[in-house]
């Protein structure tokens, strides 16, 4: 898993990168931030059936609501920003704040799941650094490019049912899954394809969010 990213992507109907960068229709661009898993390539491996856990905060969420222990999870979304709120700094291995690509919406680290999309990618080539992101048709709006070769899985979460609120070209997912609020308590759950003879969970996955998860 090392190396691994997680960032959320901007609406590709509404911003445009094509007068910068050529061929941007090759690009998925990011709007908030990118997450990383760290080690040196071979720190954190994940072997075939096996999955981990991000969580914005590894803690036992169960003490303080009816929600989730998390406290298991292997990585976990935490900056010194968070550090110095009082957030505690859990066992999990944490991330690595790879791009801040907008500061100012740092106020929850991991993002929002609802009207939002994601995509997990490992980079062929080096991030840009803060500073160097590209700007988009909307003045004071950035981007950062990312390869669609190098994206291993998008999905895309709206509140509404208009497909023209979809984030993702459809050549990264062709569909979405309604998410209705914040704070409503609901979880997205990709659904499983086969459980092979030796116990294997083997996920469905047709790059069609609409059809793969539940």
């Amino acid at each position: 898993a090392d190396g691994i990213c997680i960032g959320d992507p901007l609406n590709y109907k509404i911003f445009d990168f094509s007068d910068k960068l050529p061929n941007a229709e090759d690009y998925v661009f990011i709007g908030t931030y990118v997450w990383q898993i760290p080690g040196s390539g071979t720190d954190y491996p994940i072997a075939p059936g096996e999955s981990f856990i991000i969580a914005a905060s590894a803690i036992d969420h169960s003490k303080t609501a009816e929600t989730l222990d998390l406290s298991g999870a292997e990585f976990e979304t935490i900056c010194d920003k968070y550090k110095e709120g009082g957030q505690a700094d859990a066992a999990a291995v944490n991330m690595i704040l790879a791009c801040t690509i907008k500061e100012t919406a740092l106020g929850n680290q991991f993002g929002k799941f609802t009207d939002g999309a994601w995509v997990i990618f490992y980079p062929s080539v080096p991030l840009r650094h803060d500073g160097e992101y590209l700007e988009s048709n909307y003045a004071n709006n950035y981007g950062l490019e990312v390869l669609k070769a190098d994206v291993l899985d998008a999905v895309d979460f709206l509140k509404t049912e208009n497909p023209d609120d979809k984030r993702l070209s459809g050549d990264l997912d062709a569909g979405w899954l309604k998410c209705n609020t914040t704070g409503g308590n609901q979880s997205v759950v990709r659904k499983i394809q086969e459980t092979l003879e030796d116990g294997r969970i083997v996920l469905q996955d047709t790059n069609n969010t609409s059809e793969d998860f539940t």
